[in-house]
């Protein structure tokens, strides 16, 4: 099975800028706006703290058929959270406090499944 290609990794890997229009300003738009955002190819970023307002499937979705790509930000490196994200379709998540091997093992532990992680674990 073929793992769908991350459009922002492949975009970074080739050099590409990606403008991404932010956690505070795209947390106020109306859904109804998301399409034509994403239709300017700008990563979007979707922010776990407000999860009522946007929720983050329905961003996911509507912008699903454009060239954008969304970003996630978890509010913490928190496993749970991190398995809620991957398990709607993210492909990049943003995490926060990431500041030492530790807690970035902790990560890297919540996006892999046994025997490499934890994910699909309890």
């Amino acid at each position: 099975m073929e793992l769908p290609v991350n459009p922002f990794k492949r975009a970074l890997a080739e050099g590409h800028v990606q403008i991404n229009l932010g956690v505070g300003w795209r947390m106020l738009m109306r859904p109804r706006l998301w399409p034509a955002l994403a239709s300017t190819g700008c990563c979007s970023t979707a922010n776990t703290r407000r999860t009522r307002y946007p929720p983050i499937l329905g961003q996911r979705q509507a912008v699903a058929p454009y060239a954008s790509h969304s970003i996630v930000r978890v509010a913490w490196n928190d496993t749970v959270l991190i398995k809620q994200i991957l398990d709607i379709g993210a492909q990049t998540v943003l995490l926060p406090r990431v500041q030492d091997a530790q807690a970035a093992r902790r990560a890297v532990a919540a996006i892999r499944y046994p025997p490499r992680g934890v994910r699909g674990g309890q």
